[in-house]
């Protein structure tokens, strides 16, 4: 499981004071793709990501990341993943995707948590 702390500062909020869908989106799909790099030792590309919106994202409060590998099928792997307000642990929005890893120098499994 990979583990990520973010936050939705206010520029870039989209209705009623909620996070923009389109940063909630990169925010999961940096989640996954950290998850694979976790789990595989290897940098990965997104094939396919499909987000599900839960309730609105807050702006201006910390957000928990959670993203975790679910199958290696050599070629490509699944991965899932959820955005949730970090205090309340309220989960904001969920992401599953296909991610295509490729073989890269000096890449060790969590070397991408920072």
């Amino acid at each position: 499981m990979y583990l990520i702390r973010c936050y939705t500062p206010a520029r870039v909020r989209g209705p009623a004071g909620a996070a923009h869908g389109g940063i909630v989106a990169a925010y999961l799909d940096e989640i996954l793709g950290a998850a694979v790099v976790r789990a595989t030792g290897r940098i990965s590309v997104t094939g396919e990501l499909t987000v599900r919106d839960v309730r609105p994202a807050p702006t201006e409060t910390p957000l928990l990341g959670r993203g975790r590998l679910v199958a290696d099928h050599g070629r490509y792997v699944d991965v899932e993943g959820s955005l949730e307000e970090f205090d309340a642990a309220r989960v904001v929005a969920t992401a599953r995707g296909r991610f295509f890893p490729f073989a890269t120098a000096g890449v060790t499994p969590g070397s991408a948590a920072s």
